[in-house]
C-alpha cells in the first residue's frame, strides 16, 4: 500500500511543495490532505498521522483523508502519515513532509532580548531617579539643618547677651 500527501492548505489556500515550506507568522489553520491507493476496496483504507512537536503519538486509525491543526507555534515540524489496507496491513513506509512556521517579530529571540534590555535600562533609570531624589532631599534637609543651627546659635548668643545685661542691671550698687 502506498501513501501519498495530496496537499497542505493554510487557511484554505493550497501551498506548493517547494524545497522549503515556510508558513508566515500568525494563527493559521493547517490542513493536510493525504490518500492511499487500494483499487480493490478504496473505502476500507485507514490512516494514522502525527505531527512532530505537537502529537506525542500516532492518531487512532481513521477513514478521514485530511486533518486540521490550528494555532501551531513557530518552529520546524514534520508531518507523518501512513495507510492501512482493508486487510489490516500498514504500509511499510510513512510519507512525511517538513515545514516551518515562521515566528512573528514578538516571538523572536532578538525581540525578547531587546525587551529584557529595555526593562533593565528602565530599572536603572528608575534607580538613578530615586537616588537623585534622595540626594536632593538630603541637600534640602542639610540647608534646613544649617538654618536651624544658625537660629539656635543666634538665640544662644542673644540669651548670653540678655543674661549679661540682667546681671549688670541687678548688680549691687555700693
Amino acid at each position: 500500500m502506498t501513501t501519498r500527501l495530496d496537499g497542505i492548505l493554510v487557511d484554505g489556500r493550497l501551498l506548493s511543495f517547494a524545497n522549503q515550506i515556510r508558513i508566515p507568522p500568525g494563527r493559521h489553520r493547517l490542513t493536510f490532505r493525504y490518500g492511499g491507493v487500494n483499487v480493490s476496496n478504496p473505502d476500507g483504507v485507514r490512516y494514522r498521522y502525527r505531527l512532530d512537536n505537537v502529537d506525542s503519538e500516532w492518531s487512532e486509525p481513521t477513514a478521514l483523508r485530511e486533518i486540521d491543526y490550528t494555532n501551531i507555534p513557530p518552529g520546524r515540524f514534520r508531518f507523518h502519515v501512513m495507510a492501512r489496507s482493508p486487510d489490516g496491513i500498514w504500509s511499510g513506509n510513512e510519507t512525511t513532509i517538513t515545514f516551518e512556521v515562521e515566528a512573528a517579530y514578538w516571538q523572536t529571540r532578538w525581540f525578547l532580548v531587546s525587551c529584557m534590555a529595555a526593562f533593565v535600562v528602565l530599572l536603572w533609570c528608575i534607580f538613578r531617579l530615586r537616588v537623585r531624589s534622595i540626594q536632593q532631599r538630603s541637600e534640602q534637609l542639610a540647608l534646613i539643618n544649617a538654618k536651624l543651627e544658625a537660629q539656635i546659635a543666634e538665640r544662644k548668643q542673644a540669651e548670653k547677651g540678655c543674661g549679661r545685661r540682667r546681671r549688670i542691671s541687678h548688680a549691687p550698687t555700693g
